[in-house]
């Protein structure tokens, strides 16, 4: 078991729940960087892109954040393209590219989102039909033993 050298002198679960003790070590923001998720791999390497914010401090006070995404292999070979793409950058390369995926019939995309709608209607469908043949078999499960187990009975 781990010891502190030194006995804290509030307990952990009250420092980490009153913002006024917080400090910058207790609590640190949340980058919201959706693009750097494992959704993209460089091409080159095949390594995920990693989202990075950088701040930039400006003569009259105050800064500027900025987003970048580059490949997350870190020892890349000599022949591995240095590439930063800006955030903004990125986000207008993707949209390019699904507009040449776009289906350009009108019909043909209607009959796209019917069949899609369909199939995704099914699968609730299915969910729905396992969901009270789970609740069906625990409540027999109940008259029979006489008691709830305690693993169906959180089953939903």
């Amino acid at each position: 078991m781990l010891r502190y050298r030194r006995e804290p002198v509030l307990p952990i679960h009250l420092l980490i729940g009153n913002p006024d003790i917080q400090s910058d070590a207790w609590a640190k923001p949340q980058i919201n960087m959706p693009l750097a998720g494992g959704l993209f791999t460089c091409q080159h390497c095949g390594a995920f892109i990693t989202g990075e914010r950088i701040k930039r401090k400006l003569k009259g006070g105050g800064g500027r954040l900025h987003d970048y995404y580059r490949c997350a292999n870190n020892y890349p070979t000599d022949d591995h393209p240095s590439v930063r793409w800006r955030g903004d950058d990125l986000e207008d390369a993707i949209v390019a590219d699904l507009e040449t995926i776009r289906i350009p019939d009108g019909e043909l995309a209607e009959w796209f989102n019917q069949t899609l709608q369909a199939a995704f209607k099914n699968t609730s469908e299915v969910q729905r039909q396992q969901r009270l043949t789970l609740k069906k078999r625990t409540t027999e499960s109940r008259a029979t033993t006489g008691t709830a187990d305690r693993g169906t009975s959180y089953a939903r």
